[in-house]
């Protein structure tokens, strides 16, 4: 917690090393991370949706099943410039 340095919430997801993280949108509304196993990952950090990722996280600890939510098809994350240049990005890695 901001105001106590105590952890908060631990986000899963990336089935390697995070390498970047960045906190985007209007009031830091998104944490976005990158991993060595090629993907970007997403989380909210909206009051109610940090509540109920932890919610689901002591869940999943104490064994019982979660439901998964069936998130809507979004605008990405990225503008298109910043996608173009990510494609840019990976194709430079040959």
């Amino acid at each position: 917690m901001r105001q106590t340095g105590e952890l908060y919430h631990t986000f899963t997801g990336h089935a390697d090393e995070v390498t970047a993280l960045a906190v985007v949108g209007e009031r830091g509304k998104w944490l976005i991370s990158v991993g060595i196993d090629c993907t970007i990952r997403r989380w909210s950090l909206k009051p109610v949706d940090l509540k109920a990722a932890r919610e689901e996280a002591k869940k999943l600890k104490e064994g019982e099943e979660v439901e998964k939510k069936v998130e809507e098809k979004k605008e990405g994350v990225l503008t298109a410039e910043e996608e173009a240049e990510l494609a840019e990005l990976m194709d430079d890695s040959d």
